[in-house]
């Protein structure tokens, strides 16, 4: 897939293509509530399920050697009605699911920005903003409070705005997290990234024996 050709969609189109009136490439947000959609960008609300890591004696989240059975005993769920409150201290990080569906066609892909209200009071909303072309499914936003003060979160409050820019796509790969419904949490027992490390361990152990005055003995 290639960006660099990337443009943003007008108002116009946006509407167009929200309303179902452009039937060959359709974009899919529901609800769409109304007032969500403004100056190019859809408001997203946060969804009712909350999920966040217990405080345990663990010493530490190792991505390395980290399983599906520990991960389980360290996160803990919280399900809200639409209009409860969730107050987020300084310093927390949680997981929250949008409210809205996302259906993206092949020749849109999305950017998740947190709404500027928010972020003065030290609200970030996303680390991965970045959301692919063809992805279904609820987003998973990850609420961080990087201020002094708690700040209150509401289940159905429009923290985020999504905002569209047209791609040329040559292929797409599904995400791991398409068609979530709720909150996600990584797999990182399933992450090739762990596998990748190990190999470049083995591989720069093996290329510093095979030179060992280049590197000298404290290398490893």
């Amino acid at each position: 897939m290639t960006r660099d050709r990337s443009s943003a969609i007008s108002d116009q189109e946006l509407n167009s293509r929200l309303n179902g009136r452009e039937r060959t490439n359709e974009l899919t947000v529901m609800p769409l509530l109304g007032h969500s959609v403004r100056g190019g960008a859809v408001d997203l609300r946060l969804g009712p399920r909350f999920v966040s890591l217990r405080r345990t004696a663990t010493s530490a989240l190792d991505p390395i050697s980290v399983d599906s059975t520990a991960v389980a005993r360290m996160l803990e769920e919280r399900h809200l009605a639409l209009g409860e409150s969730y107050h987020l201290h300084p310093g927390e990080l949680i997981l929250a699911a949008t409210l809205e569906y996302i259906s993206l066609p092949l020749d849109l892909a999305a950017n998740v920005t947190s709404r500027s209200s928010y972020g003065r009071v030290g609200l970030v909303i996303a680390t991965a903003p970045y959301v692919h072309p063809g992805y279904k499914g609820c987003l998973t936003l990850e609420l961080a409070n990087v201020g002094s003060t708690p700040v209150v979160m509401y289940s159905g409050l429009p923290v985020a705005q999504l905002s569209f820019v047209r791609v040329h796509t040559e292929a797409t790969r599904p995400s791991r997290y398409s068609l979530a419904t709720g909150p996600l949490f990584p797999p990182l027992e399933q992450d090739a990234d762990r596998i990748k490390l190990q190999r470049l361990r083995d591989e720069y152990a093996r290329s510093v024996r095979t030179a060992p005055d280049a590197l000298g003995p404290d290398a490893l």
